[in-house]
């Protein structure tokens, strides 16, 4: 099994071994993991909330989809951690100091043609 991790480069697959190994190296990896993925799971309740436009009922169920995912991640994520001795990051404080989740911008997504918003 693998998970998405930061890498040098940006992200990566780290083999989950090599976590549950890393001792409370491993356990810093998976923090680091579970913060980002309950960021992740709030951006898309975000936009999930804040969608406009004429595909909005669609793109709002696949958002809020997504992000039951992202949740079940986290929950797994947790009791990993938990698992192997270390104590999971919860605290939306501790989470928004170690991610890597750039900060996206404020307001709503308007539900544009991707080739208006790539020409930006």
């Amino acid at each position: 099994m693998v998970v998405l991790g930061e890498t040098r480069g940006g992200f990566g697959v780290t083999p989950l071994c090599w976590l549950i190994q890393g001792g409370a190296r491993g356990d810093q990896r998976l923090n680091q993991i579970l913060a980002d993925t309950q960021i992740l799971y709030n951006l898309y309740k975000k936009h999930h909330w804040l969608m406009r436009g004429p595909t909005f009922y669609q793109l709002h169920l696949l958002l809020d989809k997504h992000a039951g995912e992202q949740l079940e991640l986290v929950d797994a994520i947790a009791e990993r951690v938990q698992t192997l001795g270390g104590v999971a990051v919860g605290d939306p404080r501790h989470v928004a100091e170690i991610t890597v989740i750039p900060h996206p911008p404020n307001g709503c997504l308007v539900d544009t043609p991707l080739v208006e918003t790539s020409r930006g």
